[in-house]
């Protein structure tokens, strides 16, 4: 198969809200894919591929479907592209300074690894609500995450048309090869995803207009990475508020350093080592970046749960609602405000009541669950 180059429509370093541009981001990468002879099948699949952005803030999903007609389709989760430059932005924070010869970790980093732990408890949850912290940022870290967050989403997308040309579209998770064992089925899974990581890699590289835009190109196909991996401590932020002998979940993905490993060597090999020397580097960045994430996700949650049970102790009548301290500590630590709810169930189950009144709907719902009840309400949201 042959990747072409292919004029881009738009500024990528610039462009804001691409997901609403998603057929513009989309039809040029698909201009790319030729092969040596002619492939009616793939041509077909190309030209019927469809294209679909959900409207769901709490999806962060980008999957490749099969359609009714065995066709593709390729839908994208409203919350994907603002997640994506929710994190290039708190690595901006890190990675870069606020001002020349400033310090490379800026001070705006800790309250920017707070909202990113504070906004996976929020996505883990099944509420109505995801709150996407508005994190300020210099102009120049500004610029920086948008050319990432951009290039991420970008190299999203072509992990997914990836599966689609490679036909793995075609075949059923869950019906797939009735003769084959689970741990087969899922090991084959995993083999898909290394080699949409492969193909996807080439679309992501290869389609750009120029050359020069190959370093960045390949930095954000380890962030693509490092994301979907951090997404899965969503698992481990509710650990304290559901049971966890329910879990009944199959990890399809490889591991992370599995993909990563495999990324670098066949970009050294295709592209040379400079490029994935840039890819190895920035994998060391971003992983000390999701260490302090988890970090920051345990202790806030001790924290805020703390706070609230204080604030209980003290104020029990306090009115809530926005702008009120329970909603504050809510948007710090939804998973925190729960498990100091579930405490005060034990203990003093009127202020429990009381106090759980004031939260949200959504909230107030998912802690009058079981345990047992709420594992199975937040496994399709993850998995």
């Amino acid at each position: 198969m042959i990747v072409r180059s292919v004029d881009i429509l738009f500024r990528l370093g610039s462009e804001r809200e691409l997901d609403t541009k998603l057929n513009e981001l989309v039809k040029p990468i698909l201009k790319a894919i030729h092969t040596d002879e002619p492939d009616l099948e793939l041509d077909q699949m190309l030209r019927t591929l469809r294209l679909v952005s959900g409207t769901d803030l709490r999806d962060v999903n980008a999957q490749c479907l099969r359609t009714e007609d065995s066709g593709a389709l390729i839908h994208v989760g409203r919350g994907l592209y603002k997640f994506l430059h929710l994190y290039a932005r708190c690595a901006s924070t890190r990675l870069l300074s606020d001002r020349p010869g400033g310090s490379r970790s800026s001070p705006a980093w800790a309250r920017s690894l707070a909202a990113l732990a504070s906004c996976l408890e929020w996505l883990a949850l099944p509420l109505r609500e995801v709150r996407f912290a508005a994190l300020k940022v210099t102009p120049m870290q500004d610029n920086w995450a948008t050319v990432f967050g951009n290039m991420t989403y970008r190299a999203a997308i072509c992990h997914e048309i990836a599966h689609a040309v490679l036909g793995h579209h075609a075949i059923a998770i869950d019906g797939q090869e009735p003769e084959v064992d689970e741990h087969q089925k899922i090991f084959n899974t995993r083999e898909r995803e290394i080699q949409a990581d492969e193909l996807g890699m080439r679309l992501h590289l290869e389609s750009l207009p120029d050359p020069d835009m190959r370093a960045i190109a390949a930095g954000t196909l380890i962030y693509n990475v490092h994301a979907t991996s951090l997404l899965k401590l969503r698992l481990m932020a509710l650990a304290e508020v559901v049971d966890t002998n329910r879990w009944t979940a199959r990890v399809r993905h490889p591991v992370a350093l599995e993909r990563f490993a495999f990324l670098i060597a066949n970009a050294k090999s295709r592209y040379g080592p400079e490029i994935a020397g840039l890819m190895t580097a920035t994998h060391d960045h971003l992983e000390t970046i999701d260490g302090e994430t988890r970090e920051c996700m345990v202790n806030q949650q001790g924290s805020v749960r703390d706070d609230f049970l204080e604030l209980a102790r003290l104020t029990p009548d306090a009115p809530g609602g926005p702008g009120s301290r329970q909603d504050e500590l809510l948007s710090q630590s939804p998973v925190g405000v729960i498990r100091a709810l579930d405490l005060l169930a034990a203990d003093s189950p009127m202020v429990a009541a009381q106090l759980a009144e004031a939260m949200p709907r959504p909230v107030q719902r998912f802690v009058a669950l079981p345990f047992a009840d709420r594992t199975g309400r937040v496994l399709n949201r993850i998995v």
